[in-house]
C-alpha cells in the first residue's frame, strides 16, 4: 500500500513544481521592432483571481519619416479578435490557454472571446489602402480616387479578457485556472507574446 501512496505524493509534488515553474515564467508584455515598425504588447496584470480580468493592449507604431502605404488586401488576412471584414487592421491578437512562445504559438487554439454573431466594427466601408503617418500609430484610410479620409484610425487593439464562449450561445464562462498566452503579430511578420495566470478559486 505504500507504493501507491508514494507515487501519488511524487506526482503531486512534480505537478506543483511544474505549475510553479510556469507561473514564474509569465511576463506582462514585450516589444519587437524593425527599422520601420515597432510592435508592442502590454498586459494590465500577470496574475488575476478566478473571475477577474486582464486588459490587453497591442500597438503597431510606424517609425519612418515619410508616409507608408499598404494595400487593403494586406490587411484582409488579419483577424482582429472581432469579426470585422473591413480591412482596417494590420495586426492581430489572440489568447491561448497554456504557455506558448513566439516559436510555437501556432500549436495553440485561440479562445473564443465573443459570441460569433456580435461584431464591433469601426468602419462600414472598406478602404482600398491604408497609409501610415510618420512616427505614429495612426493610419489614414484611402478610398481610391477620393484620397485619404479625414478620419485617422489607430493601429491598436484593446481587449478586456475575463471569460470565454465555449458554445454557440451567449453564455460566457470565466477563464479556468492556469496559464494563458497572449500573442500579437503584424503584417510584416513580427510576433510578440505575453502571459498571465488565473489563480485557483
Amino acid at each position: 500500500m505504500k507504493w501507491p501512496l508514494i507515487l501519488a505524493v511524487v506526482l503531486l509534488v512534480t505537478g506543483s513544481v511544474i505549475s510553479a515553474y510556469w507561473r514564474d515564467q509569465v511576463n506582462s508584455g514585450g516589444t519587437v521592432q524593425s527599422k520601420l515598425f515597432y510592435l508592442a504588447l502590454d498586459l494590465s496584470s500577470t496574475r488575476v483571481r478566478y473571475g477577474g480580468w486582464v486588459e490587453v493592449n497591442v500597438t503597431l507604431f510606424y517609425r519612418g519619416d515619410v508616409n507608408y502605404t499598404v494595400p487593403a488586401t494586406t490587411a484582409s488576412s488579419f483577424g482582429y479578435p472581432y469579426p470585422c471584414q473591413y480591412d482596417t487592421y494590420l495586426l492581430s491578437a489572440e489568447v491561448l490557454q497554456g504557455y506558448y512562445t513566439a516559436l510555437n504559438y501556432t500549436g495553440g487554439k485561440p479562445l473564443k472571446l465573443y459570441p460569433y454573431w456580435v461584431a464591433f466594427c469601426p468602419f462600414s466601408v472598406p478602404p482600398s489602402s491604408l497609409t501610415f503617418l510618420p512616427h505614429s500609430d495612426e493610419v489614414s484610410l484611402n478610398y481610391g480616387s477620393k484620397g485619404p479620409s479625414t478620419t485617422l484610425f489607430r493601429e491598436e487593439i484593446v481587449l478586456n479578457v475575463s471569460s470565454v464562449f465555449a458554445g454557440p450561445g451567449l453564455e460566457a464562462e470565466p477563464l479556468a485556472p492556469g496559464v494563458y498566452t497572449v500573442v500579437a503579430w503584424n503584417f510584416i511578420g513580427q510576433v510578440v507574446t505575453a502571459h498571465f495566470v488565473v489563480q485557483d478559486r
